[in-house]
């Protein structure tokens, strides 16, 4: 497919999404006990991403080549974008929709197929996000959800010769897991591993505005957060 025929279904898929907000917000508050508001939230952020990348998609088209000048008599250069492949992701509980749509539809809007292994905990929504993609024509065999275990179906997954990129976002202990596997095949690798997110308080900063910052961010989503503000660094002045 073009980029712009990619961009119709990406942008039709976050219409479905958008329309359906309240439902697949409920699914989330049974699937891992999310607050309804912050479910809605997330939901509202999903759409947000297929709107993003499917406005990308469409300029695509136009930039897949691109003239390098060299100096130099005799010679040219051009750099080509290519597609990387069979893209595999695997993704945990906190942010079980809008993880994947970070995941696949990156992927979708460059023309890449995708493998989807969400969290044991939470399938159902990843599930449902397959089910809108049929509905809004996304062709079979393009995204896929593979459900189960890390040890069974996530292994399976990273150890596949077929797939070409993995991504994840999990527990630092895979992580070199799955970086062992990835070199034997020679995968591209993204890995997002979690970490002690930092908030900079400076001098001249409304300590009041701070101090809400910072017990946001620690608090939110029950402090189960990629990016939980776990340290904070205070200029010495105050």
């Amino acid at each position: 497919m073009s980029g712009a025929e990619r961009t119709v279904i990406l942008r039709n898929k976050g219409d479905e999404i958008d329309a359906s907000t309240y439902v697949l917000a409920k699914m989330k508050v049974q699937e891992n006990g999310k607050p309804l508001p912050e479910a809605v939230w997330n939901i509202e952020d999903t759409v947000g991403v297929f709107h993003f990348y499917a406005g990308l998609a469409e300029r695509l088209d136009n930039r897949s080549e691109q003239e390098i000048a060299l100096g130099m008599k005799g010679y040219t250069s051009k750099a080509v974008k290519e597609l990387v492949g069979v893209a595999g992701a695997i993704i945990p509980w906190n942010f079980p929709m809008l993880m994947a749509a970070w995941k696949v539809v990156p992927a979708l809007a460059v023309g890449c197929t995708m493998v989807l292994k969400p969290s044991e905990l939470t399938p159902f929504t990843a599930l449902e996000l397959g089910d809108i993609a049929n509905q809004v024509g996304l062709p079979a065999g393009v995204s896929n959800n593979v459900t189960g275990f890390g040890s069974e179906a996530g292994q399976s997954l990273t150890d596949h010769p077929g797939v070409d990129k993995l991504a994840f976002t999990g527990q630092i202990p895979t992580g070199p897991r799955i970086m062992a596997t990835a070199t034997r095949d020679i995968k591209t690798i993204s890995l997002q591993l979690g970490g002690k997110s930092l908030l900079v308080i400076f001098a001249g900063t409304p300590i009041d505005a701070a101090v809400e910052w910072i017990m946001f961010v620690i608090f939110w989503n029950q402090g189960e957060l990629c990016s939980a503000t776990s340290r904070v660094l205070v200029e010495e002045a105050i």
